[in-house]
């Protein structure tokens, strides 16, 4: 029960960063961008990679937080001027673009069969192979994470996303840069996802591109509108009740073949 447990709270913790990172842009600066599961899946396969090439732990993070920070950069800089509907229209595209990339690029991704041994690093010297240790670390990694969006959130930088989501054309008006803001806080989302992605494949030891289907998009969408979009709350609440909601489906009667889609039903 209590290694059940542990995995319940590893999957709850990586699914709050990621949608934590994904309010900060959607919620609070109200950029309609619907690709925070490919920058998650790009942490995620950088961060295998260099694990699987025996490269550590920090070089992963480092690694991992950059190649999903590039992106972002790459693709707000290129949509974020878009607003609404068609914003929502680029960044969809692009989550579909790495998706195709995370199924054909054989040589990084291995396809559709997968990275396979993505062993879980030691930290410090310690051992983390065990799962009780390897929660204490997403642990850690989340809180600091979640310290600095908190931080950052109740500083200026937070009230002037609130600004240009309710008005952007009235924050224009009194010479706030709103596209710097966008695009700022459109990076730092997306590199959260991807800094929490890399730790995502070593627990599971095991990488392929069905982790990153438009089903976790969905989900991800659904935790920070029922816990409350551009609250901070919001996200830790929605993804405790979706976590627990999915995981209450295991203990209905149904067959295992089904229980993938009656969960994404319910």
């Amino acid at each position: 029960m209590l290694q059940y447990l542990t995995h319940i709270g590893i999957l709850l913790l990586i699914r709050i960063v990621i949608a934590s990172g994904m309010n900060l842009y959607f919620g609070y600066a109200g950029v309609i961008g619907l690709s925070q599961v490919a920058f998650f899946g790009i942490g995620v396969y950088v961060g295998a990679n260099v694990l699987l090439s025996d490269g550590g732990l920090w070089i992963a993070l480092l690694l991992g937080g950059l190649a999903s920070f590039v992106f972002s950069f790459l693709i707000g800089l290129t949509s974020i001027r878009l607003r609404h509907d068609y914003l929502g229209i680029a960044t969809f595209g692009f989550f579909q673009i790495m998706l195709t990339v995370a199924y054909t690029w054989t040589d990084f991704t291995n396809g559709a069969l997968g990275l396979n041994g993505v062993s879980r690093p030691a930290v410090f010297g310690l051992d983390t192979s065990n799962t009780i240790t390897y929660f204490f670390l997403v642990l850690t990694v989340s809180a600091i994470l979640m310290f600095f969006l908190y931080r950052l959130i109740k500083a200026p930088f937070g009230r002037v996303l609130e600004a240009i989501r309710d008005d952007e054309d009235a924050a224009k008006s009194i010479g706030i840069k709103t596209t710097y803001y966008k695009l700022a806080a459109f990076c730092i989302g997306a590199t959260m996802a991807g800094l929490i992605g890399v730790l995502y494949g070593p627990y599971l030891n095991f990488i392929g591109p069905n982790e990153f289907i438009v089903d976790a998009l969905s989900i991800q969408l659904v935790v920070i509108m029922v816990g409350g979009i551009g609250t901070f709350r919001g996200p830790i609440i929605g993804a405790i009740f979706i976590t627990l909601l999915l995981e209450s489906v295991r203990y209905l009667n149904v067959d295992p073949v089904h229980l993938g889609s009656i969960q994404m039903m319910v």
